[in-house]
């Protein structure tokens, strides 16, 4: 076997390793680690470093996981929504990877530049996110934790795709999702986003 052949796979088995037990423990953050994983190898001349090869790559891994999470989740699966967003999604990405080729082709500094600057966006506003709630006095974070778990109703309750502000939720999150996925590989910020304000209830959306 070629040399820079093994290396590159051994980077990506190294690189999707991590991804997944970071998808199968949070729930997010897989995508982007493998594509900032991908790109520091690309500097450090292990692989090619090109998003294009990320998305390859990631819907090949794609086909074989989601169907067997499908199968594992069945019974906590909200079909509706799921459906509906997997709808938006897969239209979004194909525009999202349509782009992707085109500004490959350009090769245009601008467009890693653009990823690097959505990747610092979220890290400063999950840090600030964080900071906020460490240094709130303790009586407000016990009655925000108080406010913000849900009672044994809720638990109950699913997230009504049909209501008008869920289905906008839900639209929403399907294109923002796909078409990121489809540019960048990363669509870490609609599911942040997402999960924190679309009001779907913790244990659902994981």
């Amino acid at each position: 076997m070629d040399s820079d052949l093994a290396l590159e796979l051994s980077v990506i088995a190294v690189l999707q390793f991590c991804a997944s037990v970071s998808q199968f423990v949070a729930g997010i953050g897989g995508a982007m680690l493998f594509t900032v994983g991908w790109n520091l190898a690309g500097i450090a001349s292990l692989c090619s470093g090109q998003i294009m090869d990320i998305s390859v790559y990631q819907t090949i891994q794609a086909l074989v996981a989601i169907p067997l999470q499908a199968f594992n989740r069945r019974k906590q699966c909200n079909v509706p929504f799921v459906g509906l967003a997997c709808i938006c999604w897969g239209s979004a990405e194909l525009v999202g990877t349509m782009l992707l080729a085109a500004v490959e082709k350009s090769q245009s500094p601008w467009f890693k530049r653009s990823l690097g600057i959505m990747m610092l966006l979220i890290f400063f506003w999950e840090t600030s996110n964080h900071w906020a709630s460490a240094v709130a006095p303790f009586s407000d974070r016990r009655s925000s934790a108080k406010q913000s778990s849900p009672s044994a109703k809720d638990c109950l309750d699913t997230f009504c795709v049909w209501r008008k502000r869920n289905l906008l939720w839900t639209i929403s999150f399907g294109l923002g999702a796909g078409f990121t996925r489809g540019l960048f590989n990363v669509p870490i910020l609609a599911l942040i986003v997402f999960s924190l304000y679309s009001g779907m209830p913790t244990n659902e959306w994981r």
